[in-house]
């Protein structure tokens, strides 16, 4: 090895200009970390030096005894994620996430710790083993059969980065890997070219006004209940499953504005449209004169669900159309009992009387998780009635009717009306100076979605029940 003398011994020279350790003159590689001098291995082997001052670097930067692989081992990739899904199942437990993400963390952890090893030291994973990963679910996804599309794999490698942090944040590993651009969310311009390609083989993800009061026409009471939800404040399916009896006002209240959406004044007032109903009549437009006075506060604000979006948590007020009052009704007066106590204040709820959406979680004797199946009748439900429509086709869901209302909804150019009636929180600033969100405005929203809907003076004739 090359040396430069100085005295008696002669020092070697650093295989490069980065190299991090320096010789001393007792014949070691050696660093100072935290004032204190440490040495690494002999001159003669500088490569095994560096190996070993970056196995202990971090232990000894943490002030920690220093692991090696005779004593206390790394964290593996098996250890994290088991360590990780403890903690997220305490976290269904207490009720903080849906069970149907902890199927999902496990799915993708159990994957991803076969593909780089179980017993591999976590933190040591390297960058070009993630690459190769990200290649992998891109050709081949989870399952084997079918590459993952932009938005799965975006949720996938979220996940990932998820357990990373946290360990690293309780202190199970010292440093998440540099994975560089090996984790990172696919971009803007991959999601556009993924819908652009979409939308080339099988068309936007909307239905048309009559495709829309076709689905209507041929749906149950239950149903059809649901369909006007969707198409009337932007309803999913969770959103129906989940909302409760309390949340509907048939009646309407009173008060003209909507504070921090949350209506105002809490008097029911009297029914004011004798006619409610599903009208079989053909000359409602868009209305255009409710008869309500919104200046003054003391105007009837009408029907209306006001509701957290079980999702976001987001207080939302949506203003019922006549035909959605009309379909909840009676849908109340004809539903089953319930025998499931979860189900009991809930609008709807399937044949045997359960809620419509639900995870089934099955324990194994500890306590632990075993298995998550999510199940989702109202999903089915509208599934078999685009077959029986001829209506079906790929990506097409229940979801669609949402993006129906907000395409319709933003005609009206009021993004803050539409945000309180689907349940997104108003973005930035605004969201933190906008203290009310006049009904009128509301209204004034589901009514052009109406208008739309059910356009050229349509109408929309009742199921026999």
């Amino acid at each position: 090895m090359p040396s430069v003398s100085r005295g008696r011994r002669a020092k070697p020279i650093k295989p490069y200009p980065s190299f991090p350790l320096t010789p001393h003159p007792n014949g070691q590689w050696v660093k100072k970390i935290r004032g204190k001098l440490y040495h690494f291995g002999a001159w003669d082997d500088p490569h095994a030096a560096l190996a070993r001052y970056e196995e202990r670097v971090a232990d000894i930067r943490a002030g920690r005894v220093p692991r090696t692989a005779e004593g206390a081992q790394y964290c593996t990739v098996k250890e994290l994620a088991n360590r990780f899904l403890k903690y997220q199942s305490d976290r269904v437990a207490a009720g903080q996430i849906h069970a149907r993400s902890f199927e999902d963390y496990r799915r993708v952890l159990r994957h991803f710790a076969q593909h780089v090893s179980p017993s591999r030291a976590a933190e040591h994973v390297t960058a070009d083993e993630l690459i190769r990963y990200r290649a992998h679910l891109v050709r081949h996804g989870l399952t084997g059969r079918k590459g993952l599309g932009v938005h799965a794999l975006g949720r996938t490698l979220t996940i990932l980065r998820m357990a990373y942090f946290w360990a690293e944040s309780t202190g199970l590993i010292d440093r998440v890997p540099r994975w560089g651009e090996a984790l990172a969310k696919p971009t803007a311009a991959d999601r556009r070219r993924s819908r652009a390609k979409r939308e080339r083989e099988h068309g936007k993800n909307l239905l048309t006004p009559a495709e829309i009061r076709m689905l209507l026409g041929a749906a149950d009471l239950k149903l059809q209940a649901a369909i006007l939800l969707g198409i009337n404040g932007g309803f999913g399916n969770t959103d129906c499953a989940a909302l409760p009896i309390a949340a509907l006002d048939l009646d309407g209240g009173v008060g003209g504005s909507i504070d921090r959406a949350i209506p105002g004044d809490t008097d029911r007032g009297l029914p004011g449209d004798s006619n409610r109903g599903i009208p079989g009549h053909t000359d409602r437009g868009i209305p255009t004169d409710r008869g309500l006075n919104y200046t003054n506060g003391s105007a009837r604000n009408g029907p209306r669900i006001t509701f957290e979006r079980p999702k976001t948590a987001v207080l939302r007020v949506v203003p019922l159309w006549d035909e959605t009052v009309a379909a909840l009704e009676a849908l109340l007066s004809k539903r089953r009992p319930a025998i499931d106590g979860d189900a009991e204040n809930l609008v709807f709820r399937t044949e045997s009387g359960r809620p419509l959406v639900r995870d089934l979680v099955k324990h194994s004797g500890n306590g632990v998780i075993k298995r998550v199946t999510y199940v989702d009748r109202l999903g089915k439900w509208f599934q078999d009635l685009l077959v029986r429509t001829d209506l079906k086709k790929p990506q097409r869901g229940f979801y669609t009717l949402r993006h129906v209302f907000r395409t319709f909804a933003d005609e009206v150019r009021d993004n803050h009306a539409v945000s309180v009636i689907m349940g997104h929180a108003i973005e930035g600033m605004a969201g933190h100076y906008i203290e009310e969100i006049g009904f009128d405005r509301l209204r004034a929203v589901v009514d052009h979605v109406h208008g739309r809907i059910f356009e050229s003076g349509a109408g929309l004739n009742r199921p026999a029940l």
